[in-house]
């Protein structure tokens, strides 16, 4: 039986069924990004260009109305900005961006870029997506700007968890003052308290960063001298290392991400957006949560990337 990865299962958007990956690159090109790098593992690299990179047959072409020859020829478009960097071995979400420093530098030489966690489903409350609202934090910003959404005390052990200062009287825009990588509750409740939100309530990861070309300084640092946190090199540790040194901004994202990395989190992303899973035919309830292992199959994406057997993706921001 083989295998398919989780960012690229099923998901229904605004009526047309897409792999949940594709909705995110979609939201990403739409924003102006000029190149997308996916970090994959070498395995799955054939499943990656069969997404993006085949073409439809002239034959089931000929079958599609107007408005499905149209997308089509977007998707086409789209994937001539898509390439893929592979990661040999899975060290953790700071081992796999490590690897995008060498494209994003011949490409990009000191260019911001934007990271996004490719398994999880993005969907804005907002006007602007949340790509578009992450860029425009950082252009009002100047420095690197992390996503953020509440979580409750519960969850705050899954997720790089953040403190800070408002901004702004909106409680949207935050100067970050600790980054910690899954903290316990107890750590949480005496050290990651920010003012102004509700009782046991924290500011987490929302899974989409934009950050300076310097957070590779960082992660080299990590890695060279073998700094792990809980066995695999940490992003968060060097978003953290990263803030002391030039500072790092916070935005509370109007939307929603959904993760569908394990059972549980895919029906539940089904069920928010409205979409009716006969197959499963079971409820969230009945479906053990499994957290991903550094030895699962994850992507990542980047202006170019997909790593860590998750998904994730980097894309370029150009400077105004």
């Amino acid at each position: 039986m083989k295998a398919v990865k989780p960012e690229l299962f099923p998901v229904i958007i605004d009526g047309v069924a897409m792999p949940a990956m594709f909705h995110t690159v979609e939201q990403i090109i739409d924003s102006g990004i000029e190149k997308v790098y996916i970090l994959i593992q070498p395995e799955d690299q054939q499943q990656f260009e069969n997404l993006f990179h085949k073409k439809i047959s002239s034959q089931n072409e000929h079958r599609l109305d107007d408005r499905k020859k149209a997308y089509v020829k977007k998707i086409q478009s789209m994937g001539e900005k898509i390439h893929f960097i592979k990661q040999e071995t899975q060290d953790g979400f700071g081992h796999a961006i490590a690897l995008c420093k060498e494209a994003l530098q011949q490409d990009f030489p000191a260019q911001p870029f934007l990271l996004v966690l490719g398994h999880h489903v993005y969907r804005t409350m907002a006007a602007k997506t949340c790509v578009q609202q992450l860029v425009e934090a950082y252009g009002i910003s100047g420095k690197s700007v992390m996503g953020l959404k509440t979580s409750p005390l519960s969850e705050v052990s899954k997720f790089g968890t953040v403190t800070g200062v408002w901004l702004d009287d909106s409680k949207q825009r935050l100067s970050i003052n600790q980054v910690e990588e899954k903290p316990s509750a107890a750590y949480a409740q005496k050290n990651l308290v920010t003012k102004g939100l509700e009782k046991d309530t924290f500011l987490t990861a929302f899974g989409m960063y934009c950050v300076e070309a310097t957070i590779f300084d960082h992660l080299d640092e990590l890695i060279i001298n073998k700094k792990r946190t809980h066995g695999l090199y940490q992003f968060t540790d060097a978003l953290e290392s990263m803030r002391k040194a030039s500072g790092l901004d916070g935005l509370h994202v109007d939307g929603e991400r959904y993760n569908i990395g394990n059972p549980a989190g895919y029906l539940g992303t089904l069920n928010a957006l409205n979409v009716s899973s006969p197959a499963l035919n079971v409820s969230s309830g009945d479906v053990e949560e499994e957290e991903a292992t550094s030895t699962g199959a994850r992507s990542y994406i980047a202006v170019a990337a997909c790593a860590f057997g998750l998904g994730a993706l980097i894309a370029t921001l150009l400077r105004k």
